[in-house]
């Protein structure tokens, strides 16, 4: 997050706050936004203390024109008043657990074993799928991301990269001739023509140029009794030697 009064007025000194038994002013009120969002900013301005010791603070942010990256999913909340979209869920888990209770009572009045064969291996192992189906849909939304996506582009990836980008974004710059700038398209422009200067070569030397220079230097070379020596096979004593330099226990 960034303070907007401080990137848009970087050159003006104004104060927000007075305190009367300290008799000074500083700078504690603010509007922190995104840094995103800094470029949408237009202006900021600290007011006048008229009623507390605390000036307003304002800014104009002027909506973008450019499409959004992408679209988050949202659910229909009207869906949530269809009672035929809701209950089909609900209402077999709760008939059971109504017969489970039911056949819970019956058999602390009376001993049977068909009450206790129905009880436990029909109604409690149905409501035991019902709700083995629950954990494991909220365990596989809770680790999908981990299990499923490992290395994978996906939505897992997205969200990292995602939090990664907030945390080192760049709300603003001085570009060449000093002046502040806060449009992420300003700033990717200056941060290009930067690395184009500083990458690129200084010298005006020409082939010929270059040929006469390394004519110059005297690089060693290799004797032909050496290169026949790196050329020759490896011996067993030779495998048996680098074996023996290899510390225990470890793959070569």
């Amino acid at each position: 997050l960034s303070d907007v009064w401080r990137l848009v007025c970087s050159t003006g000194r104004d104060f927000s706050f007075y305190s009367h038994p300290h008799d000074i002013y500083s700078h504690i009120d603010m509007i922190l936004v995104l840094h995103s969002l800094v470029e949408n900013i237009a202006e900021a301005e600290i007011g006048y203390q008229f009623l507390s010791d605390h000036a307003p603070v304002s800014i104009v942010w002027v909506l973008s024109d450019e499409p959004l990256a992408f679209k988050r999913w949202r659910l229909n909340c009207s869906l949530l008043y269809d009672k035929k979209f809701c209950f089909p869920q609900l209402t077999k888990q709760l008939e059971l657990e109504r017969e489970v209770l039911a056949l819970e009572k019956l058999l602390m009045s009376q001993k049977s074993d068909s009450i206790m064969d129905s009880l436990r291996y029909k109604k409690k192992f149905e409501l035991n799928t019902i709700l083995t189906q629950k954990v494991e849909y909220a365990m596989f939304r809770t680790r999908q991301r981990y299990f499923e996506s490992g290395e994978k582009a996906g939505k897992l990836l997205v969200l990292r990269l995602r939090k990664l980008q907030t945390s080192r974004a760049i709300p603003a710059i001085y570009d060449k001739q000093g002046s502040l700038i806060y449009s992420s398209k300003a700033i990717n422009e200056a941060f290009t023509s930067f690395f184009k200067s500083l990458y690129s070569s200084e010298s005006k030397a020409t082939d010929p140029d270059f040929q006469k220079f390394f004519c110059k230097i005297k690089l060693p070379k290799l004797r032909e009794e050496d290169r026949l020596r790196l050329e020759d096979p490896i011996t067993p004593d030779e495998i048996k030697a680098a074996i023996k330099s290899m510390a225990s226990s470890k793959a070569p």
